[in-house]
């Protein structure tokens, strides 16, 4: 009978150090996400870019409206002219010397075969 109660006490035991290592035991369950925080404005860095072709009559209304966006961040105006005949560049120059910020590529030409 005694032999019976060893066993009783060996298997509550095993049961007791089952329980307690279980507790502690990774279970591979990924806690949910934290709140999302919102980004300083000042550490976003934003390019837009612009492709125009000939686009005088309408560069003036785009650019004065990228003019007054209120983005505190860092960001900058990349306004690609593609072989512009209508006088974008010159057009394009008075934008660059205001406070926009502004950088105008200019593609003169393209490789041959090229639309």
């Amino acid at each position: 009978m005694l032999w019976l109660l060893f066993i009783v006490a060996i298997l509550y035991i095993a049961a007791l150090a089952v329980l307690l290592i279980g507790q502690n035991w990774p279970t591979g369950a990924i806690s949910p996400p934290g709140p999302a925080s919102s980004p300083d404005e000042d550490f976003i860095r934003i390019s837009v870019i612009v492709a125009a072709r000939n686009e005088a009559e309408n560069l003036p209304q785009l650019l004065a409206g990228l003019q007054k966006q209120d983005f505190s961040g860092d960001y900058e105006v990349i306004l690609v002219l593609d072989r512009c005949t209508d006088g974008s560049q010159a057009l394009v120059q008075d934008y660059a010397a205001g406070t926009l910020r502004l950088r105008v590529l200019q593609i003169a030409e393209t490789p041959p075969n090229w639309s």
